[in-house]
Formats: structure tokens, C-alpha cells, sequence
């Protein structure tokens, strides 16, 4: 397959204890290709003893050495291109999520955090989002990431979420979404 018609959403069939392989090796290739990519879990999704806007930063500080300075812009940019907030956001809005980023991810509802993961996987500018198979929370991850290629390893066909995701083998998805 070529990039016109690599599948919008992909799922590969594993054996339960292949899951954790896949999504690494997966996840290592995209870096060594240096093709961006999301990864959304909720399993030790931040760190619990820094806030939520340096949960964030860290991994792009990591990556790519962002200053703390390229995040908030990112972020402002996504945020205001989202659906995630009002094209005016009220003065109130503004210091609610200015609050929000500085929570620790013990004080965040289980909602909260999931949009924490999922604005920490749109400012890497993804062309993919790696999903671990335990990821429930897909409504305001698929209004942020829609224009984006989705890949998600599965053990049972039961846990693909809806329509449109399309079933390759392992290696036909790295063909597909890493040309390889």
C-alpha cells in the first residue's frame, strides 16, 4: 500500500501477551523513521509528581528539545483550532485551563486525565496515533486527531471501537503507515 491508501484506521490482531511488544517496537521504528506519532493510554498515562502542562512538555523536552515556551504555543494553537474549547474562549475558560495545567494528576477526574494524554499525543503533530487497546475515551481524541492515520494492536476483534477501522497483519501496517 502507498500513503494515498493507507487505511484512516488500522487494528492488527495479536495474542494478548504480543500487545505490549507490538506497540514498542512499533512505537521505536516511528522514531528511528523519525515520523510523528501520538501514543494514547491510560495505563501510567503522567507522572504524579509534576504538574499537568509539565506532564506535556517532558516527553517533547525529551524528543525533540522543546522549551517549556514551545509547548504553551503549541498548545494555545491546538486549543484554539480545537472543538475542545469556544473560538472566544470567556476570561473564566481561559483561567479554568490555566488551573487546569496546573494540577497534579492526582487532583484530575479520570475525563481530565484522559485529555491530558490526548493533548500531550496532538502537539507531536502526529501522522499517527499508537493506541494501546485499553484506551476508552474516543470522542474528544477522534475530534482533535480525525484528520490523523490510527493504529491500535487488539487481541479480540470485540475491542475495536466502531466502523471504518480496517484489519491488517502486523508487518502490512508497518508496510502501510511506516513504509516499510
Amino acid at each position: 500500500m502507498n500513503a494515498i491508501s493507507t487505511p484512516r484506521r488500522i487494528w492488527t490482531h495479536c495474542e494478548a501477551e504480543q500487545i505490549d511488544s507490538q506497540l514498542d517496537s512499533f512505537c521505536l521504528q516511528s522514531r528511528r523513521l523519525n515520523i510523528p506519532y501520538g501514543y494514547l493510554t491510560m495505563r501510567a498515562p503522567l507522572i504524579s509528581n509534576v504538574n499537568v502542562l509539565e506532564n506535556l512538555w517532558l516527553p517533547h523536552a525529551w524528543l525533540h528539545g522543546w522549551r517549556l515556551s514551545t509547548v504553551t504555543e503549541r498548545l494555545q494553537f491546538i486549543l484554539e483550532c480545537s472543538h475542545l474549547v469556544d473560538a472566544s474562549p470567556s476570561t473564566e475558560a481561559v483561567r479554568t485551563l490555566a488551573n487546569w495545567l496546573h494540577l497534579r494528576p492526582a487532583d484530575l477526574q479520570k475525563p481530565q486525565c484522559e485529555a491530558a494524554v490526548v493533548l500531550r499525543a496532538a502537539l507531536a503533530s502526529p501522522s499517527i496515533v499508537v493506541i494501546d487497546p485499553t484506551w476508552t475515551s474516543w470522542d474528544g481524541a477522534i475530534r482533535l486527531l480525525d484528520q490523523v492515520t490510527w493504529w491500535m494492536p487488539v487481541h479480540d476483534a470485540v475491542s475495536v471501537p466502531g466502523r471504518g477501522w480496517v484489519n491488517l497483519s502486523y508487518d502490512d501496517a508497518l508496510r502501510s503507515l511506516l513504509g516499510r
